[in-house]
């Protein structure tokens, strides 16, 4: 049993497949196991996991039809005998010898450890050189209530499957599994891992370069589905909160984690067109009272700017920020 699994979904990523496997497997920590899922790809990255599979017995190789991230991780995720998992997308890479510093600072009983993520702007060619961590003072040996609360103090909801260390039984004796076909998939499943695990801890190690806006990347454009598909996220934590699914001292630091969240699907109603925004626009609307546990100077602002110039401004003016800034 490696100490480490790696999963790492690939489709259509030859330009990029190299230097992320090369990331993870010259790393100086060895005791590890790494999963190449190629989805169905249509250019030759799978032919590249059959190399790196040749070439290293650590690799582990899945040739599937295309059934999109979720799916790909799945599968990953039950081909996986790790004691604890990373998630890495095929575009994206490590900072060199970054996994045995994480490794050194995470003991066996904990479930969760939030890892620092810098971005790749490739556009302008450009990594920022501060990596994003939480305060690990307010992380470690905390209840899971007062990790929820810093959390929603923090700027940014760590949504995402690749910037934390899981213990693997935490998700197989929960049934926790991607929902397949979902796009902005990380919130939801992070949502129920978060609620799921129990104990916490932060390693601020220089570790995840994730690539913004790559040309054909899922990132690059918002879709209908985007924005119906965090509409459908935000509405079912809503209504587990309501109906008593999550434990009432954790609703209010949830719905704060939310409001962030909340605040990108306001942003997004002008991503799409006339038409599409008709569709979508009374369930936006209906969902706005998640800002009211607006929790963080983000959110906070958000919340005040729609009281003094309006949704439909604050949402255009977010949409702009969103653009700028991507």
């Amino acid at each position: 049993m490696p100490l480490i699994g790696v999963i790492i979904p690939v489709y259509n990523v030859e330009k990029y497949l190299n230097q992320c496997v090369d990331s993870v497997l010259s790393q100086s920590f060895k005791d590890i196991e790494v999963i190449l899922v190629n989805d169905g790809s249509t250019d030759k990255s799978g032919e590249i996991c059959e190399i790196y599979k040749e070439k290293d017995l650590r690799v582990k190789v899945i040739h599937k039809e295309n059934g999109g991230l979720s799916d790909a991780r799945n599968a990953g995720i039950k081909a996986s005998t790790a004691q604890y998992l990373l998630f890495l997308d095929s575009d994206d890479y490590w900072v060199e010898d970054s996994l045995e510093k994480i490794v050194e600072c995470t003991t066996e009983d904990v479930d969760v450890v939030f890892l620092t993520v810098a971005k790749f702007f490739e556009k302008r060619n450009i990594v920022e050189k501060t990596f994003e961590s939480l305060n690990r003072n307010e992380i470690k040996n905390k209840s899971q209530k007062e990790v929820f609360e810093h959390l929603a103090r923090a700027d940014k909801f760590p949504v995402a499957a690749w910037d934390k260390l899981i213990k693997r039984e935490i998700i197989i004796n929960n049934n926790m599994y991607f929902k397949k076909g979902l796009l902005s998939e990380d919130i939801d499943w992070t949502t129920n891992l978060l609620l799921t695990a129990r104990k916490f801890d932060v390693c601020d190690v220089d570790f995840y370069i994730y690539r913004k806006q790559r040309t054909g990347s899922i990132t690059g454009s918002i879709k209908l589905k985007n924005v119906t598909d965090l509409i459908y996220i935000l509405k079912k934590w809503v209504h587990k909160c309501e109906n008593g699914e999550v434990k009432k001292d954790l609703v209010k630091p949830l719905l704060a984690l939310f409001a962030y969240e909340y605040t990108i699907l306001m942003g997004h109603i002008f991503s799409v067109n006339k038409e599409e925004r008709k569709i979508i626009i009374n369930d936006v609307i209906t969902l706005k009272t998640i800002l009211q546990f607006s929790n963080n100077n983000k959110t906070k602002f958000v919340r005040q700017l729609t009281k003094i110039i309006g949704f439909y401004n604050t949402s255009f003016l977010l949409n702009q920020y969103i653009r700028r800034k991507s």
